[in-house]
């Protein structure tokens, strides 16, 4: 009994919204803290859940910086480039809704 309580408890806090936002933001915050190179895989699932212009960003500085462009890894040069149309993307959002900011 008190165990399904403590679960309902935690599942509760997983599953807040404001949860999920720290998450979110903490992924893209590690890319400026981090000193080694995400594989390319999780550089993808970045590119996914990107929201903003910001974080398109975040994502192509972070490849600039280990120099992964054009450097014969075809999957980092494919994220990168995604990124960068996304960018593109986003920012024609952004400028029509006036904003930088996120869309939980």
């Amino acid at each position: 009994m008190i165990n399904a309580i403590l679960k309902c408890i935690f599942d509760g806090y997983r599953e807040s919204e404001e949860t999920k936002k720290r998450q979110y933001e903490s992924s893209f915050n590690e890319l400026d803290e981090t000193e080694f190179l995400f594989s390319s895989d999780y550089m993808n699932q970045l590119y996914f859940s990107a929201k903003t212009a910001d974080d398109c960003w975040t994502i192509m500085n972070y490849l600039e910086r280990y120099q992964c462009i054009d450097a014969g890894i075809e999957s980092y040069d494919d994220v990168y480039y995604q990124t960068a149309a996304k960018l593109k993307r986003k920012l024609k959002e952004e400028e029509k809704r006036g904003s930088r900011g996120y869309s939980f």
